[in-house]
């Protein structure tokens, strides 16, 4: 069960990781057929040997992603973004568990990065959350209540009424991302209670 486990969370990668680096190779060989009879003009097309073409198409689209990420600055683009965002993992759910990791490991959510993500019980409620600030008495908790970052509620709560136990921001992305599938394997078989 262990290796069909590994093997499948393998697969879970490979698949929408392999789609991307397919997607990255064709749109590299596409600026190549478009950039190289100007390069030929210009006379640049030999300077840095076979590997030049390349070389300037992938100068090229990593100049073009910069200006897509200045550009999701903007509130009307980055509506439309988030939209775009919505069709593509409904079209490709394997694209959840890619994005929360590249969410995990660079830093994407930048402001979670200091917080603890939990599991909290409170008015007879489990809630994914992350614990964003607390003192003796009281702990103030952003809520998830949907499947992006953004979508939550925040809590700020008397320690004494709540319950939690620490998860991982991974497992909370990944989850909530599912729709909330695996948060019931994360609880304790006694509960919160």
């Amino acid at each position: 069960m262990h290796f069909k486990k590994i093997l499948g969370n393998g697969l879970l990668l490979a698949i929408p990781l392999g789609v991307i680096i397919y997607v990255f190779i064709k749109i590299t060989h596409l600026l190549i057929l478009v950039i190289s009879p100007v390069a030929v003009d210009l006379g640049i097309d030999k300077i840095l040997g076979e590997l030049t073409l390349t070389i300037i198409a992938l100068m090229i689209l990593f100049l073009l992603v910069c200006v897509l990420g200045l550009l999701m600055q903007i509130r009307t683009i980055e509506g439309f973004g988030r939209k775009l965002e919505t069709i593509a993992l409904k079209l490709f759910p394997p694209l959840n568990q890619l994005k929360s990791l590249a969410a995990e490991n660079l830093a994407f959510t930048n402001q979670s990065a200091t917080w603890k993500a939990v599991i909290v019980y409170y008015e007879e409620k489990y809630n994914p959350a992350y614990l964003v600030e607390e003192n003796d008495t009281l702990a103030t908790f952003f809520i998830m209540k949907g499947t992006a970052m953004q979508d939550g509620e925040i809590l700020i709560v008397e320690k004494s009424l709540i319950k939690m136990f620490e998860i991982s921001s991974m497992q909370l992305h990944q989850n909530c991302r599912q729709f909330g599938k695996g948060f019931l394997s994360l609880i304790p078989k006694d509960g919160l209670e």
